[in-house]
């Protein structure tokens, strides 16, 4: 089916893995800090500083892309580390973390074009409440429980830092109005801002005053 064994998020057995892995989203945020310090430190006139931090964001790009970069997909994949020490397989389900490279300018036009081709896939994950954190043709999918389906406010703005540099004028405008309608609607409705939102229907979950659920509308 192509589907591989990399658990859908569900606390202890995923922080397990995550020790076992080169991981896309840890990668491409330590990337980014090295980009956005190199920037304050220019204006800061720490020159020095502002050089070993641009070099250390590129070397991150380059790894990421030596690295995690699954031909076959299409996407940036975590990697398994092998017992010798050795990088092993990519691991490929599909999670928001697989667009993170996005964030900190790390594909070039050609593999960019090819990681935004799956985000914008209605099939996959551009539905009217975006972004889940499954596929929609994920077989755990339909279960719509935390890392299992769920909109997070907090992966919908670090993938919009993505979107930002990447898309086209139409996709931004869409990625916004949908992730600001997703709040809305609830807060309107109820009141809340919530943890996390069913990409099903648009509801928000058992807790209700999560205030990272507001950076759905900071997008």
């Amino acid at each position: 089916s192509g589907w591989d064994d990399t658990p859908a998020f569900d606390g202890s057995t995923y922080a397990g893995t995550q020790m076992t892995v080169d991981a896309v989203d840890l990668n491409s945020l330590w990337s980014l800090d090295a980009e956005l310090l190199a920037q304050m430190a220019r204006v800061l006139g720490r020159n020095g500083e502002a050089g070993r931090l641009q070099n250390e964001h590129e070397e991150m790009n380059r790894l990421i892309n030596e690295q995690l970069w699954d031909e076959e997909t299409g996407m940036y994949c975590h990697r398994l580390w092998d017992e010798d020490g050795k990088t092993g397989k990519h691991l490929t389900r599909f999670t928001p973390l697989n667009f993170y490279p996005l964030i900190c300018g790390a594909p070039d036009n050609q593999r960019a074009q090819r990681v935004l081709a799956i985000l914008t896939d209605p099939r996959k994950f551009w539905g009217p409440w975006l972004l889940p954190t499954l596929p929609y043709d994920d077989p755990e999918y339909p279960k719509q429980e935390y890392w299992k389906g769920h909109v997070w406010g907090p992966a919908n703005y670090i993938v919009w830092q993505g979107v930002r540099r990447y898309c086209n004028a139409r996709d931004q405008a869409e990625f916004a109005r949908r992730s600001v309608n997703l709040f809305m609607r609830n807060w309107i409705a109820r009141g809340t801002c919530n943890e996390n939102y069913k990409s099903t229907d648009g509801t928000g979950d058992d807790y209700p005053h999560y205030t990272w659920g507001a950076l759905l509308c900071q997008i």
